[in-house]
Formats: structure tokens, C-alpha cells, sequence
């Protein structure tokens, strides 16, 4: 928010905006009273201010909130390039390498040695190997060894998938954690949240 928009809403208020007006109007029909002008000008610099400290305050969250976010490596047309993990969309070729936190749920097109830590989602503490190589879907099976999913660790090696969901549709969204125990040892619980955040 800049400090115009800032401003707006200060004059959206109304309050500040009519006791500047009270005081101006007082003072023209009580010219004798020059306090009056002094409480118009003083509301008035008090609107300023607080529109600045609402921008300031504003800009300071936006720093923040892009500081901690998910930042993906994304290959679109050819082009790679590292983008905020919410402006990925289906389709797009993303690379992981150990210490990333998956963006977003993808299936795996080329691998090496690739390891994730899925405890986020599906409780388990050991790291799971990852494939490009298509698996037979059972009905049982929460997590496949072809996909990654958003808010998981890669723990070891390196690859590329490509994105099938990605906000609300992730894996880690769909999980009613409300009724599960949660497994997450501390270091860890900041992916989970944030594998959920990014849906946002």
C-alpha cells in the first residue's frame, strides 16, 4: 500500500476529515478563537502521519512475506528462472535440489539419486527415494515414488517434474490433519505450514 492509497483511507475514515472541518467552520464564524485553525492543521498532519506509518508498515510485510516465501526454479519456453512459488501454474518444468522445499505437486521427469522427506504428509521420519517411473495406483497409497508434493523436503540428489497442482488442489491441503496425530518433528513443521500457506 503507498502512501496515496494510505492517505485515502484515512480521508475514508471520516473522523479526522470532519473534525478538520468542525474546527475550519468554527473558526470562520469565531475568528477571535485562532486555536481552532491550530486543531484543523494539527488533525490534518495527524492523517499524514498515520498514512506513513500505514506504508511504511505495509512495505515493511511485503519484504517479509517475499522474504519467506517459496522461491521455485521454473523452466517456461525454454527460459529457467527463479519465480515465487505461488505464481506457479500446471504444466510448468520445475528443478529440485537438496535443501529445496517442494513449491508445488509434481510428477517426477528425470532424476538423480533424488530423496524427499514426505513426514509433512504422510507421518513416516525415513526419506523416500524418488522415479520417473509410472506406478501402479492403489487405493492405499497416500504418496507416489513418481511425484513430489508441496511442502516436502528434498533431502538428497537432484530433478526436474512437472506441476499437476498446485494452491488448494495440493496434497498437503486435501490431508484433514484435524484428526490425525502430527508426526512433524519441530525442525520440519515449517514446511508443512508453509506447503499449506502457499495455497493462499
Amino acid at each position: 500500500t503507498g502512501f496515496t492509497t494510505s492517505f485515502k483511507n484515512q480521508l475514508q475514515g471520516l473522523m479526522g476529515l470532519f473534525l478538520a472541518a468542525a474546527a475550519f467552520l468554527m473558526y470562520v464564524f469565531t475568528p477571535d478563537r485562532p486555536e481552532l485553525i491550530v486543531l484543523g492543521v494539527t488533525v490534518i498532519i495527524i492523517m499524514f502521519i498515520n498514512a506513513g506509518l500505514e506504508a511504511s508498515a505495509s512495505h515493511s510485510l511485503e519484504r517479509i512475506r517475499n522474504y519467506s516465501a517459496i522461491r521455485a526454479t521454473v523452466t517456461r519456453k525454454g527460459k529457467r528462472f527463479v519465480i515465487d512459488s505461488r505464481g506457479l501454474v500446471p504444466g510448468d518444468i520445475i528443478s529440485l535440489e537438496t535443501g529445496n522445499i517442494v513449491p508445488a505437486d509434481a510428477r517426477i521427469i528425470s532424476c538423480a539419486h533424488l530423496s524427499v522427506l514426505e513426514t509433512s504428509i504422510n507421518g513416516k521420519t525415513d526419506e523416500v527415494y524418488k522415479s520417473p517411473a509410472v506406478e501402479y495406483n492403489r487405493p492405499d497409497m497416500l504418496c507416489h515414488t513418481n511425484m513430489v508434493y508441496a511442502g516436502t523436503v528434498v533431502t538428497g540428489g537432484s530433478g526436474t517434474a512437472i506441476v499437476c497442482e498446485t494452491g488448494k488442489n495440493v496434497l498437503a491441503r486435501k490431508i484433514d490433519t484435524s484428526s490425525s496425530q502430527d508426526y512433524t518433528p519441530g525442525l520440519l513443521k515449517y514446511a508443512s505450514t508453509v506447503g499449506k500457506v502457499m495455497s493462499f
